[in-house]
């Protein structure tokens, strides 16, 4: 199963390499206001990619503070009980 997982992984790295190799020529990204952003096309679909991660990151970090509170709780709870 450990092979597997690595092999999809190798996979999906040389077909994003192999993308990013074929996606180098400009494109404009028309921003508000008049501002306008020129950069190869793969950078662009990169940096929307790790925003991505970024803002998907941060909506869940509460619900982990939460869990992680929660935790504490069952635990001290559990430690005075004994």
């Amino acid at each position: 199963m450990n092979a597997l997982v690595w092999f999809v992984r190798g996979a999906s790295f040389i077909v994003l390499f192999i993308l990013a190799l074929q996606n180098t020529q400009e494109a404009i990204l028309a921003l508000p206001f008049g501002y306008t952003w020129r950069a190869p096309l793969i950078l662009i679909i990169c940096a929307f990619f790790c925003a991505g991660i970024i803002v998907g990151f941060c909506v869940l970090l509460p619900k982990l503070w939460r869990q992680q509170r929660r935790q504490t709780v069952v635990t001290n709870v559990h430690k005075d009980s004994s």
